[in-house]
């Protein structure tokens, strides 16, 4: 595969995270820059004007968290997903994929940066308002920028969900009635065939429930407290299908028999 710049793909060697010559301050307005278009990627490990990694070029497995984690600190509305790559010849770099944010991307100090062509160009003035005024006002929780298919489903959690949902005196006989693809988008869980953030959380592997919450930045100042929210979301995830199913849960009182059934 050639690996090459342009709108949306941007190469970086990979001295810009490693050592002295380590700029993430320069890496973070990459990454707004991407975030306030149409997204991209940064391939980091690639020098200007090559289209291969150097050869014998090997990625640090740590170094991935390191990046992901300064990203978080300098940047505001930024979620990115790291990946080590192989090239063809068998030396690799690092594919830094960045989605299109759903508020206005900053850095950490306030400034704001969009893609033109291949070159970052920095956004003042009123350019900042009409951004802002772009951008789509889309709930954190029914984004599908992650890309998280059905395949990334936990199958013992989704049953439990259908199940618990069809058992539930509080559902409506026209939810009950759909499939369990029907139900996963009637409750916002998924989007055609992608998974929303919310979807994720709840009905996700551990594994993409770590992936989703790395986004909101109130949440991911450090590894630690993102396995802590994923911890959180699981033990939400219990009380929603508690909740829906009552009779299931000795410990929440059953609707009342004139209580009228939800969607």
């Amino acid at each position: 595969m050639v690996l090459t710049e342009g709108q949306q793909s941007d190469c970086k060697s990979l001295r810009k995270v490693t050592g002295r010559t380590a700029n993430f301050s320069e890496l973070a307005q990459d990454c707004v820059c991407f975030a306030n278009g149409s997204g991209g990627r940064l391939l980091i490990g690639i020098e200007d004007g090559q289209s291969a990694p150097p050869t014998g070029q090997r990625i640090d497995p740590t170094l991935l968290d390191h990046i992901r984690k300064r990203v978080g600190e300098l940047t505001v509305n930024i979620q990115v997903l790291l990946e080590t790559c192989r090239a063809e010849t068998g030396d690799e770099y690092i594919t830094l994929t960045i989605p299109r944010s759903v508020g206005v991307a900053s850095t950490s100090d306030g400034r704001y940066f969009v893609r033109v062509g291949d070159t970052c160009k920095p956004v003042v003035g009123d350019d900042i308002l009409r951004l802002a005024d772009e951008r789509p006002a889309t709930p954190w929780e029914s984004m599908i920028s992650l890309q998280v298919t059905h395949g990334n489903l936990d199958k013992k959690k989704q049953s439990k969900f259908t199940t618990a949902i069809r058992a539930s005196d509080r559902v409506k006989s026209s939810v009950k009635e759909k499939g369990d693809q029907e139900l996963l988008d009637h409750y916002g869980l998924a989007l055609g065939d992608v998974l929303t953030n919310l979807g994720v959380l709840l009905l996700g592997t551990m594994s993409g429930m770590i992936t989703a919450c790395h986004p909101p930045r109130w949440l991911m100042q450090s590894g630690e407290k993102c396995l802590t929210f994923a911890k959180v979301m699981s033990s939400l995830r219990v009380y929603f299908v508690q909740t829906l199913a009552p009779q299931q849960n000795p410990w929440v009182k059953s609707s009342s028999p004139n209580q009228q059934p939800q969607d």
